[in-house]
């Protein structure tokens, strides 16, 4: 890479960052896939220039699209990258993979997908820029780095991830972080994946998509998934009539969505004091509503997320 005053002074701002944010980090309830976009786009305008970006799939992949279409850089995976490809891609393909990603899709459907990008390029590689969205430990990180250093002699990478823990020991080459105390913080594009202990969810509008006016009864065994967790949920609750029980059951049996206990005909009043009485009491409630999601936090102390809006309910303050 050229040294450029460009390159020069985000590589100064970097540094002045990494030592302001070494004494400081930010508390966070909840982080949105609008959040990590947001920050990607904001991170991309004071990067220096790459030749590609290479984003690990699969939650990598975000911030990596983001910084690709922002800088109009290549972007990668690290499949692709072996195989001497490099795609750029439009907003509208950018939100297929996103809504793939938070859906929970295997690595192969990634890397599909990426195949089906607008255009693909393949220009010589000198520097490339490899992106995580979140660093813990780096223990997995640091092992795909090395991987592709072995592989790839005569390329330069540069790691670096949208959000490290306060634990995290920056690499050397890292160019800029947001500092957060980020560990067991649920994050929206990988939800349907992470163990969030014991949690308690609404039907309609979270795990499947909200009722139509009219049709009810049509509409009920063809209704679209909107959120489909990998993970045993505690307990459903949804406002639908006992008589429609076993079709509900025979839904989320369709989309393996697994579950202890499907509770019929619950009225938000129910909802808190059925949570009231739970013991233990659960880890995180998933809630259709915002105005539900509010009162049913207030009136059980458990977090509670809105569906909606993505809006958490807890009693930590949220910087997002």
């Amino acid at each position: 890479m050229n040294i450029t005053y460009r390159n020069l002074r985000n590589l100064i701002l970097f540094r002045l960052d990494d030592l302001i944010r070494s004494h400081l980090s930010q508390d966070f309830a909840f982080i949105s896939t609008t959040q990590l976009i947001k920050w990607s786009r904001e991170w991309a305008l004071r990067l220096p220039s790459f030749d590609i970006i290479v984003g690990i799939p699969r939650s990598g992949l975000i911030p990596a699209m983001e910084v690709s279409m922002v800088t109009d850089t290549p972007f990668t995976t690290l499949q692709h990258l072996r195989e001497g490809r490099g795609f750029k891609f439009d907003a509208p393909s950018a939100a297929r993979l996103r809504c793939g990603i938070h859906d929970g899709v295997d690595d192969d459907w990634v890397e599909r997908s990426v195949l089906e990008f607008p255009k693909a390029v393949s220009e010589p590689i000198h520097k490339a820029f490899v992106v995580e969205d979140t660093l813990s430990t780096g223990r997995t990180f640091r092992p795909i780095l090395a991987s592709l250093e072995v592989d790839f002699p005569e390329i330069e990478f540069v790691p670096d991830s949208v959000l490290y823990s306060k634990e995290f020991d920056p690499m050397p080459e890292c160019l800029h972080h947001i500092k957060a105390n980020i560990r067991g913080v649920p994050c929206e594009w990988n939800l349907c994946k992470r163990d969030l202990g014991k949690v308690v969810s609404d039907m309609d509008g979270v795990l499947c998509e909200d009722a139509p006016f009219q049709g009810y009864d049509r509409w009920l065994p063809n209704a679209s998934p909107k959120f489909v967790p990998r993970f045993l949920i505690d307990t459903i609750f949804t406002a639908r009539r006992e008589q429609y029980h076993r079709a509900t059951e025979d839904w989320l049996s369709a989309y393996d969505i697994q579950y202890r206990k499907l509770v019929m005909g619950s009225s938000l009043g129910d909802r808190i004091s059925m949570v009231r009485r739970m013991h233990p009491k659960p880890d995180l409630i998933f809630e259709s509503d915002e105005e539900h999601a509010y009162r049913i936090w207030k009136g059980t102390g458990v977090p509670t997320l809105c569906f909606s809006t993505m809006t958490m309910f807890c009693r930590k303050k949220v910087k997002v």
